[in-house]
């Protein structure tokens, strides 16, 4: 298990390409063995930074939308994103995560702690 897998509170989206999805896996499995939402999107025939137009606006919407449902809790009103949203709600029932808390900085390890600059 990826060190510290079971330490992250935090619903995890990943969208990769077919070369480098191996490095993804253990942490994905975990956090899936764990309980954890995650999800991993996998596009072909792409490198670190993804060319086809079609997969770029793919992650782009998923992005915007993941973020409104993890930290907003706002769900688009489209009704050809109801699939994503259904995934969504029981991954967030089967982790038990009801919606974004904030997260104190002194609940870091102190050298993750970000620095105060006066």
């Amino acid at each position: 298990m990826p060190t510290h897998a079971d330490r992250i509170h935090a619903a995890i989206l990943e969208n990769t390409s077919d070369t480098e999805y191996l490095i993804c896996l253990p942490l994905y499995r975990s956090l899936v063995d764990l309980d954890k939402p995650v999800e991993l999107y996998i596009y072909p025939q792409e490198l670190h930074v993804r060319n086809h137009r079609k997969h770029r606006l793919e992650i782009y919407e998923r992005n915007l939308d993941w973020f409104l449902f993890w930290l907003k809790n706002e769900e688009s009103s489209e009704p050809a994103k109801g699939e994503q949203y259904r995934r969504w709600e029981q991954l967030r029932r089967e982790s038990g995560i009801s919606h974004f808390q904030e997260i104190s900085f002194d609940m870091l390890p102190i050298n993750r702690r970000p620095r105060q600059l006066c």
